[in-house]
């Protein structure tokens, strides 16, 4: 068998691993996709704070975050700075852990809520 130069190894790789990725319906990320996966991204992000905010606003005073929205003035809160508050408190969790963090919270919430009785700020003796 005769050996090929180094160039043209290469070049019959890569058309190979194309062949194969377009057999399977694959193809390589451009620029739009990378665009789509960010928009994605980012609205996830949005998802996740939206989720924070449900659970501060569920009652503002067993949050720190919350008493200081409570006591600047209401036009502030119409405006959103609530959350702002939470975007720039959270920025530095990843979104996964945000929701992760946030979806049994509201599920403890909504079993308190359920049987009529105040669940914040959290005590230990009802998580049990």
């Amino acid at each position: 068998m005769p050996c090929l130069p180094d160039e043209q190894t290469a070049v019959i790789e890569s058309e190979m691993v194309e062949d194969a990725f377009t057999k399977v319906g694959l193809r390589a990320a451009s620029a739009s996709d990378q665009r789509l996966w960010q928009e994605k991204l980012s609205w996830e992000r949005k998802c996740a704070c939206e989720k924070w905010c449900t659970l501060v606003l569920m009652k503002l005073s067993a949050w720190a975050i919350g008493r200081s929205v409570a006591s600047s003035s209401g036009m502030q809160l119409a405006r959103g700075s609530l959350m702002e508050s939470v975007v720039d408190a959270l920025a530095g969790k990843a979104t996964a852990t945000l929701h992760g963090r946030a979806g049994p919270l509201l599920k403890y919430a909504k079993f308190w809520r359920d049987r009529g009785l105040d669940f914040f700020p959290v005590q230990e003796d009802m998580f049990y």
